[in-house]
């Protein structure tokens, strides 16, 4: 069987998924597996590496150069793929996450001999995170899509209730973890030394930052905490005390790739004080280099930490609770090297992904059994939403 695995996004944790799924997926031997990426990617190197068959194109940077690419796109780079999925004999592509332009060419990608699956992070936009299109990319995927692989129970039934999408049509498999090199794996603080804390990440409305530092103000003269608040994005009216307070350090801006293991090294516990989400790369990070999470009780996020064994799971979305779990993690040394323990199992990262991708084989195998177009939603069906993403 001949897969395409497919992202044409530029950075964040779209291409390393993608570098992972595709590397595991081309250890199984049934499949023969290619790839199809941006040339602008952080990680295009580290992808080309893996020496697989590619397919690449040039994506865009800015919005004149959007513009100007896009107006061009179906006779150019759409034109391309297709003739190369002809060329190759693709029998399935997965879309690892979705571009603007998946939803330009999606309805171009399945034929009779041929299999769409799209993968869906989030069924609705985050606060915050909406942009122009938004809706339509998804859309535009799930009308052409033969399936769908969901990376959380969560937005499975966000999926199923929002756009009254076939439950049997849905897959879920987990987010294996994203490894990155690391000087040592989760010590133990010294008793001298302040437990450090880092929230990673786009600073983004729904990111709960103004309850992270409500929580730590609550805790961290007690108990000797400091927090690095790293990633891009407009911290808002937090933007002051974030700045000034002296156990905070602030660095506001995109993490380059080669930059995030100097970052997670200053790491003894990853927060995520969220107020919504579907799931996260952060925590496979985290799990990747062995470290334990707190997280709030929202979303997908209840689906990867395991309370007490990975990390913890804060009872409230409340400064209060959230400060609680903290304390625990903290200053609880037998509970702390053990949620390090169990962050280490889940980051074993070949078991894991190994496992993923006979999971994800097993689909394409569900998938392609189908007739061509059984699998695939109706433009009615989609139209008629019940719920407004």
């Amino acid at each position: 069987m001949r897969i395409l695995v497919w992202c044409w996004g530029r950075r964040g944790g779209g291409p390393r998924y993608t570098l992972e799924i595709a590397r595991a997926l081309s250890r199984i031997p049934s499949l023969e597996v290619h790839l199809s990426l941006s040339r602008q990617a952080e990680i295009y190197d580290e992808v080309r590496a893996l020496n697989l068959p590619v397919f690449d194109v040039d994506t865009f940077s800015g919005l004149y150069s959007g513009i100007l690419k896009t107006l061009c796109f179906q006779k150019t780079a759409a034109a391309r793929l297709i003739q190369y999925l002809e060329k190759e004999g693709i029998d399935i592509v997965l879309c690892t996450m979705g571009h603007v332009w998946s939803g330009l060419i999606a309805k171009n990608i399945r034929s009779n001999r041929r299999r769409y699956i799209y993968t869906v992070h989030d069924a609705s936009p985050h606060n915050g995170d909406a942009h122009i299109g938004w809706k339509w990319i998804l859309e535009s995927n799930l009308k052409c899509a033969d399936g769908v692989l969901v990376l959380s129970n969560y937005v499975r039934e966000e999926l199923i209730r929002r756009y009254n999408y076939p439950g049997h049509r849905i897959w879920v498999t987990s987010h294996g973890p994203l490894k990155i090199n690391r000087h040592a794996t989760c010590p133990v603080p010294l008793p001298t030394q302040p437990r450090r804390l880092l929230f990673f990440g786009r600073i983004l409305p729904y990111k709960g930052l103004s309850l992270l530092v409500d929580s730590f103000n609550l805790i961290a003269d007690r108990h000797d905490l400091q927090l690095f608040v790293v990633g891009g994005g407009n911290p808002g009216k937090e933007k002051s005390r974030l700045s000034t307070h002296p156990r905070i350090f602030f660095d506001n801006r995109w993490i380059p790739e080669n930059e995030l293991a100097s970052v997670f090294n200053t790491a003894d516990i990853v927060v995520l004080p969220y107020l919504e989400a579907s799931q996260s790369g952060v925590i496979a990070i985290a799990y990747g280099l062995g470290l334990p999470v707190i997280v709030t009780p929202v979303g997908g996020l209840q689906e990867q930490v395991i309370n007490g064994k990975t990390g913890m799971i804060a009872d409230e979305i409340t400064p209060e609770s959230f400060a609680e779990a903290l304390a625990a993690l903290c200053t609880d040394t037998s509970l702390y090297c053990r949620c390090c323990q169990g962050a280490r199992q889940l980051g074993d990262h070949e078991k894991e992904w190994n496992q993923i991708a006979d999971t994800t084989a097993n689909i394409f195998g569900d998938v392609f059994s189908m007739s061509a177009f059984s699998g695939a939603v109706t433009s009615n069906r989609i139209e008629n939403i019940k719920t407004q993403a």
